[in-house]
């Protein structure tokens, strides 16, 4: 009778193992940033900072409802945005030198 349960003890385990794959990678969930504070939020090596100050043109074409854009210089980025001051707001220095401006705009 030890045997017998001894050896179900055994196939129990063994099975609970073998059903027991190793992970190969765990997906770390990140949660989308939020800017409610005006400091820069970092993801891994990729850092954002939300642009004050500025406007869609109303020239801009649209395909879709959306359009995703991304601005590596001066002259593309005034395609697409204008400059919004007012007294009362401080409008976001861009340095493309050092960075992209990437934005998703809706019609």
């Amino acid at each position: 009778m030890k045997i017998k349960k001894a050896l179900s003890l055994a196939l129990i385990v063994g099975v609970l193992l073998a059903c027991n794959t190793p992970k190969k990678k765990e997906i770390k969930e990140v949660k989308a940033p939020t800017m409610e504070k005006k400091e820069a939020v970092k993801i891994g090596a990729t850092r954002f900072e939300q642009l004050k100050g500025y406007f869609v043109k109303n020239d801009v074409e649209f395909d879709k409802a959306y359009k995703f854009v991304v601005v590596s210089n001066q002259e593309n980025f005034d395609k697409y945005f204008g400059v919004a001051k007012t007294m009362n707001n401080e409008v976001t220095p861009l340095d493309f030198d050092k960075f992209n401006v990437a934005g998703i705009l809706v019609k």
